[in-house]
């Protein structure tokens, strides 16, 4: 079994982390469907996944 780790950041942070993600991909619009239709390649997955963890974390 894995071990999770924590990462305490703060709002801000997160933000900039989000925005570096959104700035890698052409259309954040289409990075999104892709990602939610399981369209993307093992890099973009795991990008993706941190996208749509720090949205949660945002409440976005």
């Amino acid at each position: 079994m894995s071990t999770a780790t924590v990462i305490t950041f703060t709002r801000e942070e997160a933000e900039a982390k989000r925005n570096a993600i959104l700035e890698q991909v052409r259309d954040p619009d289409e990075f999104r469907r892709r990602g939610e239709n399981y369209e993307l390649d093992p890099s973009d997955r795991l990008l993706y996944d941190d996208l749509r963890e720090l949205d949660y974390l945002l409440g976005e």
